[in-house]
């Protein structure tokens, strides 16, 4: 049985993006800023194994809501190790996990788990070490076993040499590099993907389950003849590119589609909004905007004078959340608004037009409800959008609005009104002296 609807995104991570130390600039914190967004967003992180069988049918569907798979490509130390690298401190991908599971508890993602695509030959991991990092080792694998034994990582086949231009020699007939999609002989496929995953499972403890082909190019040959032909022999369930898309029940089993962090997201905000993408459906959607002037959209005047007896104020930033009905008809649902100081945010203004909620049919409230409601899902998209800065500050006095932040991360930090969300840790100092700016500035 096969799962159209059911549309699964698989996230691609590469440990070796350390050009800095913002999101778009270093994949490690990228990394954490996502498994935060996932999870405030409803998302459930599963084993790419378990991503399939739920977009084949195989699984109840009361467990198939909201699922995503994460991957890396590449194999260097990073993914599983911390280093000093290019003058950054990547923590690797397993301190990402550990930082998160830390932050948030085991029971905030179970089944938190990357597949991690390696290359098999030696002397190619060596060449690459030794010209990408300046050191052979940093490409090496003992690292693998290790990533088998965690537990949250699986070590899968991703080919044995790139046939990568700075490998010396590479298994393409005319030892012509730099690119995949020439790979497209029996001799260089068995080469590429046989040799790679009877190495790969003798030194990881584990047999590779799947391929993802080098820059996600792939000869049709190699696609559509030699792998169906030879995945059963090898023990390959699919192989993986990097064509954007959502994984579903019609997905080609040799080209599953995957998103790559920069090419296809480059922010929280962006990652959010692939997200909301993969839930679209007949019933309809939660839509969130960044609008230039409250002033200029009645339907915001209107709430906002309703609820607060005065207009929406003049100043940026303002966003919106919508639902948009299968028909492409829009109620507006929520406003707030967002001010932006040297280091850190002022956050407010939340509205929620409750009698608009009620007024959608039954099955819109079921799928807003199920996305953690429509306020929440406001402020949670509302901070992906604002990342940029490392701190958020909210002053609260409902209760209701209280309970609904304090449950996404927002910590009371100058009672009885002041509260703070940190896009990433701050050391004691830096957190009190933006803690002692948003104080001075009152109610906002």
């Amino acid at each position: 049985m096969k799962s159209p609807s059911m549309r699964i995104p698989i996230l691609t991570y590469h440990s070796a993006n350390v050009r800095g130390s913002g999101y778009a600039d270093n994949d490690h914190v990228a990394l954490a800023a996502d498994l935060r967004t996932l999870t405030d967003l409803g998302w459930r992180v599963v084993p790419l194994q378990r991503a399939l069988s739920i977009a084949r049918g195989e699984v109840a569907p009361a467990e198939c809501a909201g699922v995503v798979a994460l991957t890396c490509d590449d194999g260097p130390l990073l993914d599983f190790e911390p280093l000093q690298y290019q003058g950054v401190a990547a923590p690797g991908f397993r301190g990402v996990f550990d930082a998160f599971q830390a932050e948030r508890g085991a029971d905030a993602q179970p089944e938190l788990h990357m597949s991690c695509f390696v290359l098999g030959s030696p002397q190619a991991r060596a060449d690459l070490g030794r010209a990408v990092f300046g050191e052979q080792s940093w490409m090496g694998e003992a690292w693998w076993p290790k990533a088998t034994r965690d537990g949250r990582f699986a070590i899968e086949n991703h080919s044995s040499d790139h046939n990568h231009e700075l490998v010396a020699r590479s298994a393409h007939k005319h030892n012509a590099r730099g690119r995949f999609d020439n790979i497209d002989t029996a001799e260089e496929c068995e080469a590429e993907v046989a040799y790679a995953q009877d190495y790969i499972g003798e030194r990881s403890g584990r047999r590779p389950r799947y391929f993802a082909y080098p820059w996600g190019q792939s000869s049709e040959y190699l696609r559509e003849t030699w792998l169906p032909q030879h995945a059963a022999r090898l023990g390959l369930d699919a192989a993986l590119g990097t064509r954007p898309g959502y994984l579903d029940g019609y997905s080609p089993q040799f080209d599953l589609p995957r998103f790559v962090c920069g090419p296809d997201w480059r922010s929280p905000d962006g990652l959010a909004q692939l997200l909301a993408r993969a839930q679209e459906d007949p019933v309809g959607r939660l839509e969130f905007e960044e609008i230039a002037d409250a002033r200029a959209e009645p339907a915001v005047v209107a709430l906002f004078q309703r609820l607060f007896r005065q207009a929406p104020p003049d100043f940026p930033r303002h966003f919106v959340t919508r639902w948009i009905d299968g028909e492409g008809h829009a109620t507006l649902l929520c406003y707030c608004h967002n001010t932006r100081r040297e280091g850190y945010n002022l956050g407010g203004g939340l509205v929620f037009d409750e009698r608009a909620y009620r007024a959608l049919p039954a099955a819109a409230r079921r799928r807003i409800q199920a996305l953690g409601g429509a306020a929440r899902y406001s402020v949670i998209r509302g901070l992906a959008a604002v990342s940029d800065q490392p701190a958020t500050f909210l002053y609260i006095g409902d209760l209701r609005s209280r309970r609904l932040n304090e449950a996404i991360g927002f910590r009371l930090v100058q009672p009885p009104h002041l509260y703070l969300r940190c896009a990433w840790p701050l050391d004691h100092a830096e957190a009190a002296k933006l803690i002692a700016a948003a104080h001075a500035e009152g109610a906002f």
